[in-house]
């Protein structure tokens, strides 16, 4: 299929996708997309292997992605294992990914800076969801837990523990309203960010997480780029009037920075209102933030999804 679309975060979209379910006649389930957008391009393959247990799916890809964020040029290649086990409302995830990353960016001098970096990587994540309705909640919560292992005596460039957590909770209010609560932290432990690929650090900013301030806009600066830090933090309050069935109106605020270092850690608030529309694929979303680091207004548009 062919599809189109836009983003505040990454400009406009054309995507092409695939799907075989029975690829060399096993059963295997190939799932394949290009996807084309102005600040980043990626093509994947992924292929699911027909389930022996229902609460268990088995998978491998590979992904090359290639983005030009905020002054920083990565290109990357990855290939991975993944098996998902699901329990009653937990999903758990194991995986094993090689990935090889090339980032180039200028420095405080002007000079261009390319450096190269390879990681293996074993992580294990767990996504407990207790919701009312998947697509559009008013009550329950959404808590996730990853973290990652890569060891320099195994390829890798630079050994590091990666740990994240995301929480979220929508509260009800009257017959139609909802609060929503939602806050992120997220840490790499390790002697040094050189050598680490920036995929597995932070960089924050953007429709779902501090709204007034451009995608991937919050890091560490240098020169004209953001690289990654190793630590992020993120807070947000959002409250939901629904005019109607259909539409509804939203006020926010939302906290956050990502950083070298805790010292370094510097939290940047955003603050606005927004429309909210229902549909099949979840509730759109179009807010208008003000920054009060960058003291400006930013639109952001977005499919406020949070499964």
């Amino acid at each position: 299929g062919i599809s189109g679309g836009y983003s505040s975060s990454t400009g406009f979209r054309t995507e092409a996708t695939y799907r075989d379910r029975n690829v060399f006649d096993r059963l295997w389930d190939l799932r394949a997309a290009v996807r084309l957008e102005q600040k980043q391009q990626l093509s994947y393959a992924d292929f699911y292997l027909p389930p022996t247990d229902q609460r268990r799916l088995d998978s491998f890809g590979v992904l090359f992605d290639r983005s030009n964020i905020e002054g920083l040029l990565q290109t990357r290649a990855a290939v991975a294992l993944k098996r998902s086990t699901t329990a009653g409302a937990v999903e758990q995830t194991l995986g094993v990914k090689y990935s090889e990353e090339k980032a180039s960016y200028a420095d405080d001098f002007g000079v261009r800076n390319d450096n190269k970096s390879q990681a293996l990587v074993a992580s294990v994540a767990w996504i407990w969801r207790a919701v009312d309705d998947v697509f559009a909640p008013r009550k329950g919560h959404r808590a996730q837990f990853e973290t990652m292992i890569s060891n320099q005596a195994l390829v890798s460039d630079q050994s590091f523990v990666r740990a994240y957590g995301k929480y979220q909770y929508w509260l009800p209010i009257g017959k139609h309203d909802t609060l929503l609560l939602r806050a992120e932290a997220g840490k790499v432990f390790s002697n040094s960010a050189d050598n680490i690929p920036n995929g597995y650090l932070f960089r924050t900013g953007g429709s779902t997480s501090v709204r007034g301030y451009a995608y991937q806009s919050l890091g560490v600066k240098s020169g004209g780029a953001v690289l990654g830090g190793r630590i992020v933090g993120v807070a947000s309050a959002e409250y939901i009037h629904w005019l109607d069935n259909t539409v509804g109106v939203a006020g926010f605020v939302d906290s956050g920075d990502a950083a070298a270092d805790w010292k370094s850690f510097q939290a940047k608030q955003g603050i606005g209102l927004g429309a909210r529309v229902k549909t099949l694929a979840g509730p759109i979303a179009l807010d208008l933030a003000y920054g009060n680091k960058t003291r400006k207004l930013r639109l952001d548009f977005s499919i406020a999804i949070a499964f």
